[in-house]
């Protein structure tokens, strides 16, 4: 057994309360009644024992696919943490700090494990692998074999290398894509802002208050929890979210949905398994809590003030949360950032995202079709996901449009041609007025 598996071991049993929950989560499992077996070939855990083993033995193995039709695809220490965590005694269990504490250093022995060579092995054609013909269509939402084609030419891969060029899995699951195959919607209308990620849009929130019953039926979103006490909170009281997930096949890195400067990035430490005070909890499809999640996981607070007044100080957060619950930041604070920039990834499994606005700014949001909820389908990524309607004057728009792109740019020290791509990148929104 490994070494951080051992010593959740020996917490649990050095613990009174800790030992009385860990038996009592899976006592109150098999009472209830909700689990015949678990998925993705997980013999049924009876007891914190064998929950333990099953913990050690995925350490060393990488997720593979699975055709059915499962919500944990991707996910093996949810597909055996979630049912438990399911009981009154499994909450206060993986909600204690030194719990929490112990599986973070249990996640990140296994991210060290799908960072290397060794995990490439479920990067091939078989039935299990992420290369076989079902695999491909379910990562490209496709149907009929097409989804091979459609991978190729959608990420950056060679089909004639091994694995198709990728060294382990987590190459795989942050994989780039192809030079414009996603080219930014509108990229000099100010007024448009873009989709961060390719996700499915699952909730649009209004008039988002400081503090909020977020644990509850209906998930508000409430803002001191979700930035963490922040001294920059206050600003956005009142305002909007959006939130968005990913699935787990899809494309996990992030862009800036707008043109502006980055004003401030915070780290986040989350708890990594938790779930809402909810009835029918579907352990299976940890989806339709998504705003709990995004006020209780690991997350990152990406401020950006952005060129467009209209919007001003806005908030991008990515959530990573189960597995994942690694966010990686790949700007800096004081950055300037265009619109469907790069700006980090998330790695190894599940992960949502939201976006925040101050009050007062009149959003048109454009879901291409798509209803806000767990059964969207995503929405690509650099694509339009809202436009503002501008409330400044023509000359007060020109004079902060000056202001603005001649401190984000000279202030730098870059080149006289870099200010000057700077104004002809929003030449068609300035010609507008």
């Amino acid at each position: 057994m490994h070494s951080a598996v051992e010593e959740l071991k020996t917490l649990i049993e050095s613990i009174p309360e800790l030992s009385k929950q860990a038996n009592q989560m899976f006592e109150s499992q098999d009472q209830d009644g909700q689990v015949k077996e678990y998925p993705l070939d997980r013999p049924k855990v009876h007891d914190y024992r064998g929950f333990l083993e099953a913990i050690d033995g995925n350490l060393t193995r990488a997720p593979e696919y699975d055709d059915r039709d499962l919500g944990l695809i991707g996910l093996p220490f949810s597909a055996v943490i979630n049912w438990p965590l399911g009981t009154e005694s499994g909450i206060q269990f993986y909600t204690n700090p030194s719990v929490n504490a112990q599986i973070q250093k249990i996640l990140r022995q296994w991210a060290k494990f799908l960072s290397s060579s060794s995990s490439s092995y479920v990067l091939n054609e078989s039935l299990k692998g992420w290369f076989c013909t079902s695999a491909l269509d379910f990562v490209m939402g496709s149907r009929g074999g097409i989804g091979r084609n459609k991978f190729e030419n959608l990420f950056l891969c060679d089909s004639k290398e091994e694995h198709w060029g990728f060294k382990s899995f987590d190459d795989y699951f942050t994989r780039g894509l192809r030079k414009n195959v996603r080219p930014v919607d509108s990229p000099s209308d100010w007024s448009v802002i873009t989709h961060p990620c390719e996700a499915c849009p699952f909730k649009i929130h209004t008039s988002i208050q400081a503090r909020d019953r977020f644990w509850i039926k209906g998930q508000h979103y409430s803002l001191q929890n979700l930035l963490a006490g922040h001294s920059l909170t206050a600003a956005f009281i009142g305002g909007t979210i959006y939130q968005g997930f990913l699935q787990a096949g899809t494309y996990h890195r992030w862009h800036s949905p707008v043109d502006g400067r980055i004003k401030e990035i915070k780290h986040q430490p989350g708890t990594y398994f938790t779930k809402p005070q909810i009835e029918n909890y579907d352990p299976s499809n940890p989806v339709g809590w998504q705003a709990y999640i995004a006020q209780a996981a690991t997350r990152v607070l990406i401020f950006i003030e952005a060129d467009n007044p209209d919007i001003g100080l806005m908030c991008l957060i990515p959530i990573g949360w189960a597995e994942v619950s690694s966010c990686e930041v790949t700007v800096e604070a004081g950055q300037y950032v265009r619109k469907g920039q790069q700006v980090g990834m998330f790695h190894y499994g599940g992960s949502t995202h939201c976006l925040m606005f101050r009050p007062g700014i009149d959003l048109e949001f454009d879901l291409h079709g798509e209803t806000a909820g767990p059964e969207s389908d995503p929405i690509q990524g650099n694509t339009r996901i809202a436009k503002i309607k501008l409330k400044y004057s023509k000359g007060t728009l020109r004079s902060k449009m000056g202001v603005q792109l001649l401190t984000g740019c000279g202030n730098r020290g870059e080149t006289l041609t870099t200010v000057r791509h700077c104004f002809t990148s929003n030449r068609a929104w300035l010609a507008s007025w």
